[in-house]
């Protein structure tokens, strides 16, 4: 059975404890798809978000894997922090805010640039 696993700002009363943002944060594949997500407006396809973090040059069985991966490791803890929606019957994700993740994604960023 198909699901959709959504929750709303509004029903997030809290903010996301700063030691559950760092381990969201802490992969470095989690922070590249959390990016996507951020970026877009609106629900991603799955495929498209194993697209944007495979190579150009990767082959269909590394998208694959990394459509797994997306599935089994980092929607699990996404969905169950509430940071993300995912809608299984149209196989999207999107994006559902939390100020201080995005606050912190963006200093890992600009961390990351400056060496």
């Amino acid at each position: 059975m198909a699901t959709d696993q959504r929750t709303t700002a509004e029903e997030r009363t809290d903010a996301l404890p700063p030691g559950v943002i760092e381990e969201l944060l802490r992969s470095p594949r989690r922070r590249a798809l959390l990016r996507v997500l951020v970026d877009r407006d609106g629900p991603v396809p799955v495929n498209d978000l194993a697209r944007a973090l495979t190579d150009d040059g990767a082959s269909r069985a590394e998208r694959r894997a990394t459509r797994t991966e997306i599935y089994q490791e980092h929607l699990p803890k996404l969905t169950a922090t509430g940071i993300v929606s995912f809608d299984s019957m149209l196989g999207t994700v999107e994006f559902l805010g939390d100020d201080a993740l995005t606050a912190r994604l963006s200093a890992l960023e600009d961390d990351s640039k400056d060496k």
